[in-house]
């Protein structure tokens, strides 16, 4: 039995209204699903037809307008955290080097092992490394003397950008690095002529009011969009025999009972 997935962290077609042909024309795949992005070029009526089978609002991400007054509408709290950020520590855009990929990869390790981090986002080392050159991909770094201690990353698409990934050590988390590296990545991003930086959402797929790390992206943002999954059925006889027809919120349902 085989299922396709979109790309983490969300899938981007060129054009959406060929998608679903596309899909059709693979053959020995029972269903397939995609995440779609709120900044992506889609009106839900196309979504619908690509994705008759399913589709659901999965998740709020928050969204920063970089056209407009965006220092503004951050939220009091951040506002405090910027001001009071400490001295000596620096941010900066990152040039890879020999040291720089050695130190993102020890990084992403302490974050990997903190959040217990699986699947998908668990990138590899020589994954790390590959994507601190790809050039769509812009790096940040908080220093403190000569020692980095945390690094965030942001992919750019045209003029929308997405935070991708963060990694901070004790001394990072101590000195609460990321309210200096995140004014300094939108900056830099506005003047690169990104005019729209999704932030995506919080940790998990049921995002509890409390999850520190959406009050963390809340904070930053002008305004939300929301996150949809959508589903295709490509082999209807499998799929039900898998036991598609059953309600459910995952999908396709039949992986349900694999998930822990």
């Amino acid at each position: 039995m085989t299922d396709l997935g979109g790309p983490y962290p969300w899938a981007g077609f060129k054009d959406w209204s060929a998608v679903g042909r596309e899909l059709d024309a693979v053959k020995g795949v029972v269903s397939a699903s995609v995440v779609v992005s709120p900044t992506s070029k889609v009106d839900v009526s196309t979504l619908r037809e690509q994705f008759p089978d399913h589709l659901v609002d999965f998740k709020t991400h928050f969204l920063v307008d970089l056209t407009g007054d965006y220092v503004a509408s951050r939220s009091s709290h951040h506002r405090r955290k910027v001001r009071r950020c400490r001295p000596g520590l620096e941010v900066k855009v990152l040039t890879p080097t020999a040291t720089i990929e050695a130190r993102w990869v020890e990084l992403y390790a302490l974050l990997r092992s903190r959040h217990q981090i699986r699947g998908g986002a668990a990138f590899s080392d020589a994954s790390l490394v590959a994507q601190l050159h790809l050039p769509a991909v812009t790096h940040f770094g908080a220093t403190v003397g000569d020692q980095i201690v945390g690094i965030v990353s942001f992919i750019r698409e045209g003029p929308v950008a997405a935070y991708h990934l963060g990694a901070y050590d004790d001394t990072g988390y101590e000195l609460e690095a990321a309210y200096a590296l995140l004014p300094c990545a939108f900056a830099t991003l506005a003047d690169a002529g990104v005019e729209l930086v999704n932030l995506g959402g919080g940790a998990g797929t049921q995002v509890a009011e409390d999850d520190g790390l959406a009050r963390f992206k809340r904070g930053w943002s002008t305004h939300t969009g929301v996150a949809r999954i959508g589903g295709r059925v490509l082999n209807r006889e499998a799929f039900n025999k898998l036991g598609g027809a059953a309600t459910s919120r995952f999908w396709p349902p039949y992986r349900a009972r694999q998930t822990p």
